[in-house]
């Protein structure tokens, strides 16, 4: 009886290949405007869902802002409440978020965030585990022009 335990045991268990699974959300190419304290930072970032199913991204978190707002992202809770940090991501597509276009903003950050330096968000989901994110501090361009635009491609 222990051995047909230990075999039923077994035969519950994942089988690994051996290779890590990869997440279904990767963040690319994050980075901040620099700001004084009281200021407001803009945040870019590629965001990438990889998964079959489209991925919400319902709140958005950083220990340098009480007040972080998706720009021109528009995503709404199940009654239709406006949801400020918060933004969609298609399945096997990728978000864009460029100067000029939607993005995150850190509203009156707590610390300066000065060029060179990191600023640390969590991007919550729906029962997920927070995905992090580090975002480097850099000037912004010099020309932020209106026309580039926020971008959603699909995934190879």
């Amino acid at each position: 009886m222990r051995n047909l335990s230990v075999v039923a045991l077994l035969c519950a268990l994942p089988i690994s290949d051996g290779k890590a699974q990869e997440p279904d959300l990767i963040v690319l190419d994050a980075w901040a405007t620099p700001a004084r304290v009281g200021q407001d930072s803009h945040v870019y970032l590629t965001v990438a869902n990889r998964g079959p199913v489209p991925y919400a991204v319902l709140r958005t978190s950083t220990p340098v802002s009480d007040d972080v707002v998706a720009i021109g992202l528009g995503a709404r809770g199940p009654e239709g409440e406006s949801l400020p940090s918060a933004f969609y991501v298609p399945a096997h597509r990728a978000v864009k978020m460029v100067p000029g276009r939607p993005h995150l903003v850190l509203g009156k950050v707590s610390a300066s965030l000065v060029v060179g330096g990191e600023v640390r968000l969590l991007l919550h989901g729906l029962g997920d585990e927070p995905v992090p994110v580090t975002a480097r501090v850099r000037a912004a361009p010099s020309s932020q022009v209106a026309g580039v635009p926020t971008s959603i491609s699909t995934l190879p």
